[in-house]
């Protein structure tokens, strides 16, 4: 399920014009910018190896200013051997043609939304790891998408988490689901977002909209925004000095009618 995540985020199969078998290659090209990137690749060879499939990393992919495709870091690319289940995975398991994008053409794979939490988790690593987003200092996850929102919005659910449609993405952002998805444990390989997650969690556990600033948090608020620091990173720096902190919006909210810009 791993796999069949990550082939829906950042990696593609294409059918193999050498393969009698209508045998199809797992690629993915994986931003060299991010340094837990190598065991991402390291981790999906290691998901493909236990139903046979081999997987290689391959000579890296240098910067292209021509391209859109690749961050300025360049990329790492890992490929696989031809296979006919990796064909299979794609018609069958996520119900994409041959000739589909699953860029642009929505998966028909709502068999998922029914499997057991063991399965889901798996998947939803898979794609979190490629396509997610933790971020502190706006304080929500996010899962890019433009053509699977209906889908992606109703796995959430089944996982008991809440969503809604964000700019090109679907958006986590109540305090319950976030802390919940950090309870499942939404990211594997991707360890930068995954420790995003678990602070943010710790520092939503310590929300307490009835309780004041008190005048060192607001100094420390004053003099942040003097130095043009966003609320999002404010709200962190309360959390790391004084062990509590609220959302950004409220810290923003409340000092603001202080004369705070």
């Amino acid at each position: 399920m791993y796999v069949l995540g990550s082939l829906l985020s950042d990696g593609y199969a294409r059918l193999a014009p050498d393969s009698n078998l209508a045998g199809s290659r797992l690629m993915q090209p994986l931003g060299r910018a991010y340094d837990w990137s190598l065991n991402y690749g390291r981790g999906t060879t290691y998901h493909l190896s236990r139903f046979g499939i081999r997987m290689y990393r391959w000579k890296d992919r240098e910067y292209n200013p021509e391209s859109k495709s690749y961050p300025s870091s360049g990329a790492y690319d890992w490929q696989t051997q031809s296979s006919p289940l990796i064909t299979w995975m794609r018609r069958s398991c996520l119900g994409l043609k041959d000739t589909a994008s699953k860029t642009h053409d929505p998966i028909n794979a709502d068999w998922i939304l029914s499997a057991p939490l063991s399965w889901k988790k798996p998947f939803l690593q898979g794609l979190c790891d490629g396509d997610g987003c933790a971020s502190k200092a706006s304080q929500y996850l996010s899962i890019a998408t433009s053509t699977n929102t209906r889908f992606f919005q109703d796995l959430l659910k089944s996982m008991k988490m809440t969503s809604h449609e964000g700019d090109g993405a679907v958006v986590i952002s109540s305090h319950e689901s976030v802390k919940r998805a950090n309870e499942i444990g939404i990211f594997r390989y991707a360890t930068s977002r995954k420790e995003n997650l678990a602070k943010l969690a710790k520092m939503m556990n310590t929300y307490d909209n009835e309780r004041e600033l008190k005048p060192a948090e607001i100094a420390l608020v004053k003099r942040m925004r003097s130095q043009r620091k966003s609320w999002g990173a404010i709200s962190e720096a309360l959390f790391d000095k004084f062990g509590h902190t609220l959302p950004y919006y409220t810290i923003m909210r409340r000092t603001r009618k202080l004369g705070i810009k």
